[in-house]
């Protein structure tokens, strides 16, 4: 895989348990610039604890609500769909602008504009999000299902692959991302995207170097009877 651009680091989950303040200021010490997170409680805590302007993404649903805290407190939010983008649009004020990702479901069935093949379809869903006056596309996501890259999980990664880089090349999106972590370790020729998700490749898994440990003592031994 050649990856060029931005990593959005995958801090979810109080980044899966290890902190995800103290996991995104690391990151930051490195150059990372963009987190993403599961919810907008997740993005309220992560900014409050990094300040300053580093992007903030939401994987998950953002009420349409909650759109003035979006534009205050600089969160991304995720669109999966043109009526949750319009109902975003919707409860903005004159004047006021907001960016968001769009989730395209390319075949995991997890959640996204749908494109399993009839493309003409979601191609029109897609730009009629691109034309809502106060929505800023800032970039486009997929996900695969498959970690491993067994025979069957490359023929669905490559079916995934080719509807997402169909809708790129027709949205003409500058920014574009793939995950998972797994597949972002997976070297493939011509695999090449603006940006990338990483997850769980951050703390060790499967194959690198584990940033946590527990660690525990053996407090006694007992020998009994079966049953």
């Amino acid at each position: 895989m050649s990856i060029s651009g931005k990593i959005h680091a995958v801090v979810k989950a109080d980044a899966y348990g290890h902190g995800a303040v103290s996991v995104a200021r690391a990151l930051q010490k490195v150059g990372c610039e963009s987190f993403c997170v599961a919810d907008f409680n997740e993005a309220f805590s992560l900014r409050h604890g990094l300040g300053g302007d580093y992007k903030i993404i939401v994987l998950g649903f953002v009420p349409p609500l909650f759109v003035r805290k979006c534009i205050f407190y600089g969160i991304t939010p995720t669109v999966f769909s043109f009526s949750h983008a319009s109902a975003l649009n919707d409860n903005l004020g004159d004047g006021e602008e907001l960016s968001v990702f769009i989730a395209l479901d390319t075949g995991m069935n997890r959640k996204g504009v749908k494109c399993d093949g009839k493309f003409s379809l979601s191609k029109e869903e897609l730009k009629e999000i691109l034309r809502l006056p106060r929505i800023k596309v800032d970039g486009i996501y997929t996900h695969f299902h498959a970690a491993v890259p067994s025979e069957k999980g490359q023929k669905q990664t490559k079916k995934q692959r080719t509807r997402f880089y169909e809708a790129i090349k027709e949205l003409l999106l500058d920014d574009a991302d793939i995950s998972l972590s797994t597949r972002t370790l997976w070297q493939e020729k011509g695999f090449a995207t603006e940006s990338v998700r990483a997850g769980l490749a951050l703390y060790g898994y499967p194959d690198g170097l584990p940033v946590m440990k527990f660690v525990s003592t053996v407090v006694e031994v007992r020998s009994v009877k079966r049953g």
